[in-house]
């Protein structure tokens, strides 16, 4: 994992503006074991900061559950894959 330094780091609630995913719910899908999302990188103070590719995952997420897939299915799926083809559009 890179230092907070390296990269741009976004906090839970500029994730949350962006994505409209709520800081309660990035929690709770931190808390899922196993976890459906992970921040990039937590202070030291236990904040969360969030990755571009983080970001990504959590926009697939938002996707898959539109589509009606609950988050059991989610969490057992390897998003890697709609995050590359997310990369490849931009």
């Amino acid at each position: 994992m890179r230092s907070a330094q390296s990269v741009n780091l976004l906090e839970a609630g500029q994730v949350s503006k962006l994505t409209g995913v709520t800081t309660r719910q990035l929690r709770y899908w931190a808390a899922l074991r196993p976890a459906l999302i992970l921040p990039s990188h937590t202070t030291p103070g236990g904040l969360s900061r969030y990755s571009e590719g983080d970001v990504r995952r959590i926009r697939a997420v938002q996707a898959l559950l539109k589509a009606g897939l609950s988050l059991q299915r989610i969490r057992q799926l390897d998003l890697a894959p709609i995050e590359d083809l997310e990369e490849a559009a931009d």
